[in-house]
């Protein structure tokens, strides 16, 4: 049975919808008669914070489960066979389509609409059904779970790694340029891009976007970096905004080499929240810093790297962090991070 193309091009369109770290987009899709199969785009992969492509397998595991939502609302199940060829690393999985009852989910309607929102959030509480509600899509994949930060002891030690964590993109050259070179400054202020992210889309205040603009040349960084600037940017980038949101996570997975999970959970938590009318703002680095250890040349000193580890250890109750999630009310992000054409993703065949 072969796949009508129109069905195929609607659940690659929705797989284009998800996240990705610095909106790399690093992947590409391959479609063949009854199946479509998921491959690393190395062009857009393999960063230096890209350990292992963990990130990669994130932005990847949210694509795939993009694709399966989408296929269930059309009527087909969608087959997840994840890949470890190695005469072909960089085939990530098989997403097999076999016909079945269309299902309608609000997970599908939120596709489109699911963004980043980097504004700070009201002091709106979020009721426990709704908190519930995520958690519960959250763990729908194995493996998967999400600890809220509930208590004055467990937020206040979520506050820190996220300030330590954060703060190391400003305070060491590798990763500070490797941040503003995701950035597009090109744009403007008011405009989206179509890859990396739109300098609208970070939310920084009117009075600071010029310092903003100074702080991509390594040699301004620096010289504030005496006078503690990335202490303050780890503070008003992760610190501030967590602080005073009402809902913090820690989405978990099983093992280092679960990631790709990890981005399928991550995935469903959003468009839960997302389908609720609940901004979200997820922090990464402080779940994929740390596997710089397993590098020989860490661009982040490694008792930072072992701290961090530890600190993350902690507070993940046995499981291996993936990644900070902050949750609440707030209005509409100034500007949001753009797409390239779904066509632009697809193989030749």
């Amino acid at each position: 049975m072969t796949i009508p193309i129109e069905v195929v091009d609607n659940i690659t369109a929705a797989a284009v919808c998800a996240p990705s770290g610095d909106n790399s987009q690093p992947w590409c899709v391959e479609v063949n008669s009854t199946s479509i199969r998921l491959w690393v785009d190395r062009c857009r992969a393999d960063s230096l914070s890209d350990v292992g492509r963990a990130l990669t397998a994130i932005a990847c595991g949210a694509a795939v489960e993009n694709m399966v939502i989408r296929a269930s609302t059309l009527g087909y199940r969608a087959s997840v066979i994840l890949c470890s060829d190695r005469e072909s690393p960089d085939l990530v999985c098989v997403v097999e389509l076999t016909p079945a009852d269309p299902c309608a989910s609000e997970l599908d309607d939120a596709i489109p609409r699911r963004c980043t929102n980097r504004r700070l959030f009201r002091f709106r509480p979020v009721s426990r059904t709704l908190l519930d509600g995520v958690k519960g899509e959250a763990e729908v994949i194995s493996g998967s779970q999400l600890l809220w930060m509930d208590t004055r002891e467990k937020r206040s030690a979520a506050l820190r790694l996220l300030r330590l964590a954060e703060r190391e993109r400003f305070r060491w050259k590798p990763l500070h340029r490797e941040l503003f070179k995701s950035i597009r400054f090109d744009v403007g202020w008011h405009l989206t891009a179509e890859e990396g992210l739109p300098p609208g889309a970070l939310e920084v205040e009117i009075p600071f976007r010029p310092i903003f603009v100074a702080l991509r040349h390594w040699s301004v960084m620096r010289l504030l970096n005496g006078i503690g600037a990335w202490r303050f940017l780890g503070w008003r980038v992760a610190d501030l905004p967590c602080r005073f949101a009402p809902a913090l996570g820690l989405l978990t997975v099983r093992s280092p080499d679960c990631f790709f999970e990890g981005g399928r959970s991550l995935q469903r938590l959003w468009l839960k929240a997302t389908a609720a009318g609940l901004a979200m703002q997820p922090f990464a680095a402080a779940g994929i810093l740390p596997l710089q250890l397993r590098t020989s040349a860490p661009a982040v000193p490694e008792d930072v790297l072992r701290e961090l580890r530890d600190r993350l250890a902690a507070l993940s109750d046995g499981g291996t962090g993936v990644a900070f999630v902050r949750l609440g009310w707030a209005g509409v992000p100034s500007v949001r991070s753009g797409r390239r054409n779904p066509r632009s993703f697809v193989l030749p065949r």
